[in-house]
């Protein structure tokens, strides 16, 4: 789905944005079409040294101190952002266009997807932790990068616009409180400020990333990583191409030629690959 629907938010109706900036897989519900499930799985990749974090208002929760602080043993890496006063959507969402950045022309959409012919096999123990999500009215693409996705060994040099990050977007009765489940299944407040002379929107952020390190060598080796990982867990013979010339992507040299378009952040997000969201 795409493009033009109006987002609540700008006139009367409070709005509430989770902001998720990392690697992840995420999973829409099979029964998208039917509305018999309304909530979105979504999985972090084991990539080394990232952490994740919540953050809402000045305050956050590093996840790593969240998980740790759970003693009972064997517990999952689970989580869950909700609230009562988050309207409740049985259909799938849908997706804002970035304004005035991508080509009239973009190929596919900003949302890496599985073609119909793809057979995702999905590994989701290897996953890093597990955060659900209610199912958002809409989906903005952010941070949208150039690369190609080599789906057959075969890069052709033709890169798109994948998108690296993605805001979720609730209409949301500002009355009621957000939480943040945690492993155990205690609740974290996680309520950001709205009203009082703010804007009629207000937003949480999911951050996963790792330390801002810059590899003079390969600019793009976190994300090269980090992708592979993301791909761990669903079995899909992918790789990047940053038509580069540097191993697992293009033979041609580097030209300088062709750059990204944008430098999503000290290690180089991947873009993230949604599964289900056919609608």
């Amino acid at each position: 789905m795409s493009t033009t629907a109006t987002v609540p938010g700008t006139a009367s109706v409070p709005t509430l944005s989770i902001t998720l900036r990392g690697t992840f897989l995420y999973v829409f519900p099979a029964d998208i079409k039917t509305g018999q499930t309304n909530y979105v799985d979504i999985y972090a990749a084991f990539c080394p040294y990232h952490e994740a974090g919540f953050f809402y208002c000045d305050n956050s929760y590093s996840e790593t101190d969240l998980w740790q602080s759970v003693k009972a043993p064997g517990l999952s890496r689970d989580y869950k952002i909700d609230g009562s006063g988050l309207k409740t959507y049985t259909t799938a969402p849908t997706i804002l266009s970035p304004g005035g950045f991508l080509p009239a022309a973009a190929e596919q959409g900003p949302l890496l997807k599985p073609a119909a012919t793809d057979k995702p096999s999905m590994q989701l123990k290897l996953a890093m932790f597990h955060l659900q999500l209610p199912l958002p009215m809409a989906i903005y693409p952010l941070y949208c990068d150039e690369v190609e996705v080599v789906r057959d060994g075969k890069p052709t040099s033709q890169l798109s616009h994948f998108a690296t990050a993605v805001r979720f977007l609730y209409e949301w009765d500002t009355t009621s409180p957000i939480e943040l489940t945690i492993p155990g299944n205690a609740a974290k407040p996680l309520t950001p400020p709205i009203g009082n002379g703010l804007p009629n929107s207000a937003d949480i952020e999911v951050r996963y990333e790792g330390l801002a390190v810059r590899d003079a060598n390969d600019e793009h080796s976190d994300a090269r990583s980090c992708f592979a990982n993301l791909l761990e867990m669903t079995a899909l013979p992918w790789s990047l191409n940053y038509n580069d010339g540097f191993p697992g992507t293009s033979s041609a040299a580097k030209t300088g030629a062709i750059q990204p378009r944008a430098r999503t952040g000290g290690d180089c997000y991947a873009p993230s690959l949604f599964v289900g969201l056919d609608g």
